[in-house]
């Protein structure tokens, strides 16, 4: 065996053998007659065995997650998540929650597999958020980042909520034929960033370029704390069927394009007082930004 030792005569054609120390071994063989015992041959070439020590087992890597994509709309009573396999990991847990309240909808260890089916969503724009963990005998990874995602279309407006306050300058013209602006009713006195960027996915939701355009595609890629208190500028993303903005009209040519938009909407006190779109349409009002100079 290289190391000093060697085994007992046996009428078999292996052996077993463990050693203590790592290092390169060169092991040998030999044979002896089983009618007399006095004849022996040579030893055999050498096997080269070379021996490491062998490195502690650690917990996973955090896993990374893969779909739903963060902040999606998705549209499904059973959903699948997705994330990559983490390196040594054995199981997974994944760990599911409503935003508004953080009550857990999920909590759950699985075996060595890197997707869960989760039946029974209710289709009514409720958001959800969702993370990962990768274990094995050592321990588990730390959370991974949270994902999060709305499934189903915006609830129809109901009165008097906080995240349908829209503030509407009077003074400021609208698109011609447009009904003048209802009178506003009072904002709360505070709001909190979920509330607000609430408000803020809620009006897009509800707009005539993205309720008549887009895929269904809406994600939230930056959000800024303004000066005023309780003041938040959100930024999203989303893709339209044609290259237009606002509601259809009859006389109008829309050419078919798949465009990317990008809107920036400012909420104060849970009240959408600004909502922009690719730098010149005013979502609130329905026009152009340039529509005030006639």
């Amino acid at each position: 065996w290289d190391d000093g030792t060697y085994s007992s005569w046996s009428n078999l054609n292996y052996a077993h053998h463990a050693w203590s120390n790592p290092g390169s071994y060169n092991i040998k063989v030999q044979a002896r007659c089983s009618q007399n015992t006095d004849i022996e041959s040579d030893w055999s070439a050498p096997l080269a065995l070379l021996l490491v020590e062998k490195t502690p087992l650690t917990a996973p890597q955090v896993p990374n997650l893969v779909a739903p994509l963060d902040s999606i709309n998705v549209n499904a009573e059973s959903i699948t998540f997705h994330w990559e396999a983490a390196e040594e990991a054995d199981h997974y847990k994944i760990y599911l929650i409503r935003s508004s309240d953080g009550s857990v909808v999920t909590e759950l260890e699985v075996n060595d597999v890197t997707s869960y089916t989760k039946d029974g969503f209710p289709n009514d724009g409720t958001d959800y958020r969702w993370r990962v963990a990768a274990g094995n005998s050592a321990g588990w990874s730390e959370w991974s980042a949270y994902w999060s995602f709305t499934n189903g279309t915006a609830m129809e407006p109901e009165p008097k909520r906080e995240s349908e306050y829209i503030r509407i300058d009077e003074d400021r013209p609208t698109r011609p034929g447009s009904p003048p602006a209802a009178e506003t009713p009072t904002a709360p006195t505070s709001c909190t960033q979920h509330q607000s960027e609430r408000a803020a996915k809620q009006f897009i939701l509800n707009s005539d370029t993205y309720r008549h355009w887009a895929y269904n595609d809406l994600k939230l890629i930056k959000e800024n704390k303004l000066n005023t208190a309780n003041a938040w500028q959100f930024t999203y993303t989303f893709t339209t069927s044609v290259l237009a903005h606002g509601a259809p009209e009859d006389d109008m040519f829309y050419p078919q394009a798949v465009t990317q938009h990008r809107i920036e909407v400012i909420v104060d006190n849970c009240v959408v007082i600004e909502a922009i779109c690719c730098e010149y349409w005013d979502e609130i009002r329905g026009a152009p930004l340039w529509f005030d100079l006639f």
